[in-house]
Parts: C-alpha cells; sequence; structure tokens
C-alpha cells in the first residue's frame, strides 16, 4: 500500500516532526498486519490528516481494529 508522501514540514519542531514519523511507523506497521489494501482519510480542521501524528495514530487504530 502506497502512503502520501509527506511535504517538508518547515512549521513542525524537531520533536514534532519525530513524533510525526512515529505515527507514520505505527500505521504503516498496522497496515502490513491486517488485510487492509486501501482506506481514505479526510481532515476536519483543513490541516492534512497525513501531518499530523494523533490523526495518523487514529487510523492506525481504526485500521488495526475495524
Amino acid at each position: 500500500m502506497a502512503v502520501p508522501e509527506l511535504k517538508e514540514l518547515k512549521s513542525l519542531s524537531s520533536e514534532e516532526s519525530t513524533d510525526l514519523e512515529a505515527a507514520w511507523v505505527e500505521l504503516r506497521q498496522t497496515i502490513d498486519e491486517s488485510k487492509v489494501t486501501s482506506f481514505r482519510a479526510c481532515s476536519r480542521d483543513g490541516r492534512s490528516w497525513a501531518e499530523d501524528p494523533e490523526a495518523v495514530r487514529a487510523m492506525a487504530h481504526r485500521e488495526g481494529h475495524g
């Protein structure tokens, strides 16, 4: 499964960037361990869900238990 490429995130601190990367690791692991072949997600606040660690983790949790 392909995941969206993240744009350069100048607005994130190094800690936030590290957190985002860790969230994506969690989501990729969940996807690898599941039968999921695709999913859709969108943001509620105009910010890309793919750039929000909480949203990425929510997807990992949802996909892992859905």
